[in-house]
């Protein structure tokens, strides 16, 4: 198995990492795809003394400003999901607008990252 950021959840040191991972990997997704849209993030992912959840849920977030939509990756322990990938939409509401909301949730790997940018760029080219 070809897991990315293994201890992530047990190791804070392995868990920053793992999220600027997911920021580049995002910001490079979107430039290839050529989708350029303000995006900002519309789930916390720390507590009020700015320390991070540690959770892995949301390991990314972003709802993009002038369309309908907004995304989020929950990343689950490779040790108790092993190779898991899983998504689905519903509809929310974000500063009393409705938004539709893709959840992905999945150990990470390339294939699985992959896997994940594509059905992203896809969802928001619809």
């Amino acid at each position: 198995m070809d897991t990315l950021y293994k201890n992530f959840l047990k190791e804070n040191k392995v868990y920053r990492p793992n999220i600027a991972y997911w920021h580049r990997q995002i910001k490079r997704m979107l430039k290839e795809a050529h989708i350029d849209l303000e995006r900002e993030k519309y789930l916390a992912d720390r507590f009020h003394d700015g320390t991070l959840f540690f959770d892995g849920n949301p390991i990314f977030n972003a709802w993009l400003k002038g369309s309908n939509k907004a995304f989020r990756i929950i990343q689950e322990d490779p040790e108790e999901f092993d190779d898991y990938y899983a998504s689905f939409k519903k509809e929310i509401t974000i500063s009393g607008i409705q938004y539709e909301e893709l959840v992905i949730v999945l150990t990470l790997s390339r294939t699985r990252r992959e896997k994940a940018l594509t059905e992203i760029k896809e969802w928001l080219k619809s």
